[in-house]
């Protein structure tokens, strides 16, 4: 039809919980923000849809404007561990990322690890996170917040049901790993928002295939952890 607005799906997928991405794509897309709330009432499916809408999400999904997401800290208690994976298809390997970051935003330890390539980005970013959650419970931290931009994993973590996918195994392994924290937390965030892991992933690619700092950084990446704090 001529004029017809359609959903950006990549961003309904980035934006919303996967079920409710679905139930999305199947509404027309109308023109005007004002006519969302009474024609998504009207439809069962719909109701989903508006209630994300009260949240302030719709207008930014229909426009294609994001609003700016940076990192933030963790309440008292816990540490916030973000985590990230990169492929380098040439080069026929992958690299983690994942950063340790406490309550007053210094940084406790991070890893950058260089792997194997693995099949798909949801199966590199699924094995970064289940070596995020071993090395917390290496370093013997209780209550972790977990957070990385890979939705479709992070959504897998938080799932009450099994995962059938490729990269499921390593979703169950980290489940049961995590299960022993005395809390623990998988959020989803965009990439804006994790932007030190995003860039120990990629640095994986250019030194030693593994590397650990304990409270401290690689003196390159000292920029973006105060990007990350001011």
């Amino acid at each position: 039809m001529a004029g017809r607005r359609v959903w950006d799906p990549g961003l309904v997928d980035e934006v919303f919980l996967l079920w409710e991405a679905e139930l999305i794509k199947r509404i027309l897309c109308v023109e005007r923000l004002s006519n969302v709330g009474d024609k998504c009432k009207k439809l069962k499916s719909g109701y989903f849809f508006f209630r994300r809408a009260e949240q302030g999400k719709l207008e930014a999904v229909t426009r294609g404007i994001v609003a700016p997401v940076r990192w933030f800290r963790p309440p008292d208690g816990f540490y916030k561990v973000n985590f990230d994976a990169a492929l380098f298809e040439n080069l026929g390997c992958a690299g983690i990322g994942m950063a340790v970051r406490d309550s007053d935003g210094a940084i406790i330890a991070v890893l950058s690890q260089r792997i194997p390539l693995p099949l798909s980005v949801e199966m590199a970013e699924a094995m970064a996170v289940r070596r995020d959650v071993l090395f917390v419970q290496e370093m013997c931290l209780s209550k972790v917040l977990v957070e990385g931009d890979c939705l479709r994993v992070v959504s897998a973590m938080n799932s009450l049901v099994c995962c059938n996918t490729l990269y499921g195994n390593v979703i169950e392994e980290s489940r049961r790993q995590s299960s022993q924290f005395q809390a623990c937390k998988f959020i989803h965030v965009r990439r804006e928002g994790n932007k030190l892991a995003h860039a120990l992933a990629r640095r994986a690619v250019s030194s030693a295939d593994f590397n650990v700092w304990v409270e401290e950084l690689p003196f390159d990446l000292e920029c973006v952890l105060q990007n990350d704090i001011s």
